[in-house]
């Protein structure tokens, strides 16, 4: 596992492994995912670009959906949504 260290002088952004104590406390530590509040969608976009993944690996997952109903409906949510949570049935969960 690695964490993401941004410079916030510089803007430099490298990743370090974490420690296995570190590991060990994420395990120990990590929330309870029912008392989490929702992201808004810049939040989400810059978490997971900050973590090494595409706005396109993020759009081509979408596209990989078998079914053009839920396709169309995790793009919808993706590209309007103002806010992300993990709500049973919300169409972007099933990716």
């Amino acid at each position: 596992m690695e964490r993401v260290v941004v410079d916030v002088q510089t803007g430099e952004i490298n990743t370090v492994s974490l420690t296995p104590e570190e590991i060990a406390a994420i395990g120990e530590n990590a929330p309870d995912p029912s008392t989490l509040n929702p992201l808004t969608a810049r939040q989400l976009r810059l978490r997971l670009v900050l973590n090494c993944f595409s706005l396109d690996q993020v759009e081509n997952t979408f596209n990989a959906l078998g079914d053009e109903q839920g396709r169309a409906a995790a793009t919808i949510e993706w590209e309007w949504a103002s806010s992300f949570g993990k709500r049973q049935g919300d169409p972007i969960w099933r990716c």
